[in-house]
């Protein structure tokens, strides 16, 4: 009996239940749900990004002594960023006309996307044919023969990522071609994650950006060897921390000594030495010499008055480097 009541109530409860309205709230009106994907993250981890800082700078010194060498003018190429972001994100970002070359990297059956400011392109052309490089081209793209011309600059700054990175890893990058309309070239599927590495880059007047657009296969390669090998990368000293350690280290304090350079006596003469006694040293009048910072001789100087102390007058700069190698 006992047996058919408790059937009997949990029929009834399961009724009941059936009939009530659901737990799960429904969403509140205008606002969309959407599956959660935390591989997609787009936060790289500090130590990641650190690492990356390091390579970025090796590349900012080969693409600024390339392009230098190219067109025979001063170059700096600095680190700006490094961020994921999907490649329809990255594509929908590039301006239009905008200069985007696709580098094939064989190795991985991979790819990456190099994109110039237009701004930066026509800078490069007009000194490459002999210019001041301060054209003045407005919104226009590039023409065929100027597309074709610029090819070899591109395949510069493709060149020197294989080179930078080589030490890390190989990545046999060569220029493919350039992308005219990257919305409709499918290059990568949409929601692919790219990691893109920006770099500010100032010749004469102008100041432009270089963009290199890594795809996950690249991305996933890189941040493997940078695991394995335990990349040291430098700490990333804000600007505030840096001029104060710059502040505490001008204040700090070296022995300093104004020096003749060793001579020699005899110990007869050293025997005869009394007050007054008068020593020829080896040194001339004229000749300056040593001022020694830490031990170190460091300025050639002469014996000078300032009011009621002594002093040193600096008269040139010597290498240390001499010194240590006994010159």
């Amino acid at each position: 009996m006992s047996q058919m009541v408790s059937e009997q109530l949990i029929g009834g409860l399961l009724e009941r239940a059936r009939g009530s309205a659901s737990a799960v709230k429904a969403a509140p009106q205008g606002q969309e749900i959407a599956a959660a994907d935390f591989r997609q993250s787009q936060e790289l981890p500090r130590s990641v990004t650190t690492s990356l800082s390091v390579l970025q700078e090796a590349y900012s010194k080969r693409i600024s002594r390339a392009l230098e060498e190219t067109l025979r003018v001063p170059v700096e190429a600095a680190p700006s960023s490094v961020e994921r972001v999907s490649y329809s994100d990255f594509v929908n970002r590039i301006p239009n006309p905008a200069y985007l070359a696709l580098c094939r990297i064989p190795s991985l059956e991979a790819i990456a996307l190099i994109q110039i400011d237009l701004p930066l392109v026509f800078q490069m052309l007009d000194l490459a044919l002999g210019g001041f490089g301060a054209p003045d081209y407005g919104d226009r793209d590039l023409t065929e023969i100027e597309d074709e011309i610029f090819r070899p600059l591109a395949q510069v700054l493709c060149q020197q990522l294989q080179s930078a990175w080589k030490p890390l890893v190989d990545l046999d990058c060569s220029l493919d071609k350039r992308v005219v309309d990257a919305r409709s070239a499918n290059l990568l599927p949409k929601s692919e994650k790219l990691l893109l590495l920006t770099f500010d880059v100032t010749i004469a007047e102008g100041k432009s950006k270089i963009t290199l657009a890594l795809s996950s296969a690249v991305a996933t390669r890189l941040f493997r060897e940078l695991s394995a090998h335990g990349t040291a990368a430098e700490p990333v000293v804000s600007q505030k921390n840096h001029a104060r350690i710059q502040e505490i280290l001008l204040d700090s304090r070296f022995d300093i000594e104004l020096a003749l350079p060793a001579g020699t006596i005899s110990v007869g003469e050293v025997f005869a030495l009394q007050p007054g006694s008068v020593v020829a040293l080896q040194t001339r009048v004229d000749e300056p010499i040593h001022l020694r910072v830490a031990g170190r001789t460091m300025f050639a100087a002469a014996p000078a008055r300032c009011g009621t102390r002594r002093a040193a007058e600096v008269i040139k700069a010597l290498s240390i480097s001499s010194e240590k190698e006994g010159i």
